[in-house]
């Protein structure tokens, strides 16, 4: 998700949503380091790729 810009910002939900989402926005990309992680994406050689700003080893499933 970026902070900035794109679906996650600009798509209109509903009243109840909108904490939420601005809760998580916070810990979107901002727009240079997203252009920084896609070109680093597209340089290498992997099959998969995930993208996070948070430690996945200790995020609550």
């Amino acid at each position: 998700m970026w902070q900035e810009v794109g679906m996650a910002v600009n798509t209109t939900v509903l009243q109840e949503l909108k904490q939420w989402r601005e809760d998580n926005l916070k810990h979107g990309l901002v727009v240079t380091e997203a252009m920084d992680v896609l070109s680093r994406v597209l340089a290498a050689p992997l099959s998969q790729v995930i993208v996070s700003t948070r430690d996945l080893q200790v995020l609550e499933v």
